[in-house]
C-alpha cells in the first residue's frame, strides 16, 4: 500500500514520520517536498521537519496548502551535510500527497 497524506485546501496540518532501524538523527535534516510529479524538478512545496529522536515532525500551515485540490507527488528525505560535496542522503518516504478542496469542506 503505497504512503498518502491527505490535507484539505487552506488548514493546518501536521506530519510525523517516525524512523527505525536508526540510532538517531543527529546532525540530520528532514525535508518534505511536495511535486506535482516525480520527474518535475521544481517543488510546489518544502518544508524542514523539527527532528525529536527518530521523529520528524512537520508542521504545515494554512498558506502550504494554498494549492490546487488534486494529487501530488511527495518524498521525505534526510540528509547529513558530511561535506558540501558529498551529503549523505536518504529517501525512507514517499507517497502520494492528496489536497482536498478546501470549498467543500
Amino acid at each position: 500500500m503505497e504512503n498518502q497524506i491527505i490535507v484539505s485546501q487552506g488548514c493546518t496540518h501536521t506530519v510525523i514520520c517516525v524512523l527505525t532501524g536508526l540510532e538517531n538523527l543527529t546532525d540530520y535534516v528532514g525535508t518534505l517536498t511536495v511535486k506535482w510529479d516525480n520527474s518535475d524538478t521544481e517543488a510546489v512545496l518544502t518544508k524542514v521537519g523539527s527532528i525529536d529522536s527518530l521523529t520528524i515532525t512537520f508542521n504545515i500551515d494554512s498558506s502550504d496548502n494554498d494549492l490546487d485540490p488534486g494529487h501530488y507527488q511527495y518524498d521525505i528525505t534526510i540528509a547529513k551535510p558530511v561535506a558540501e560535496e558529498d551529503p549523505l542522503e536518504y529517501t525512507p518516504v514517499t507517497g502520494i500527497y492528496t489536497v482536498l478542496d478546501g470549498t467543500k469542506n
